[in-house]
């Protein structure tokens, strides 16, 4: 029997429940399954993703855009030697 999962953390989430009754003994071999680059590419666009709807973002950006606009002037003295 093979079942596709997802590692989490010490765990792993099967797609689909096997046909063994709860509590069965199994043994695991864990082969990582090699991505296309249409799945890589979806991964990182549902990464991408995860903030459109969080309100906190707009407000990360204001404090970012403020600070850029802080102004880093500094006293330059030109009498000091070289």
């Amino acid at each position: 029997m093979q079942i596709q999962g997802i590692l989490k953390g010490k765990r792993i989430e099967l797609k689909r429940k096997p046909k063994l009754p709860s509590g069965s003994k199994v043994l695991v071999r864990i082969t990582p399954k090699i991505l296309t680059l249409k799945e890589k590419r979806q991964i990182v666009a549902n990464l991408c993703g995860t903030w459109l709807e969080d309100p906190s973002l707009d407000i990360v950006f204001t404090e970012i855009e403020k600070s850029r606009t802080v102004n880093m002037s500094r006293e330059v003295n030109f009498n000091v030697a070289s």
